[in-house]
């Protein structure tokens, strides 16, 4: 999720990617590592589109606090209204 050089602006756009329900950047290398059936990442791309927090929490699961709370700002900042409309999810 996060690149050290390209850290800000992949940050926010990540987190929004992730409000808006559009999980490709994750869905498919899951799919590519072959560490999961097709079963279980149709399961895990349902779980994230029933529950987006789901899946930007799993990414921050092993962040320092600094990067939490900068994350988590980003999260609220962005119009949940404004990703659900856009990503047709219930963000």
């Amino acid at each position: 999720m996060f690149h050290r050089h390209q850290r800000r602006a992949l940050d926010l756009d990540a987190i929004a990617r992730i409000r808006q329900c559009q999980f490709d950047d994750w869905v498919v290398p899951a799919a590519r590592s072959g560490l999961l059936t097709a079963h279980e990442i149709e399961a895990l791309a349902q779980c994230w589109y029933a529950c987006p927090r789901s899946l930007f929490d799993a990414l921050l699961a092993d962040s320092d606090e600094l990067t939490w709370r900068r994350c988590q700002a980003i999260w609220n900042s962005i119009d949940p209204i404004v990703a659900v409309s856009a990503g047709m999810c219930q963000a």
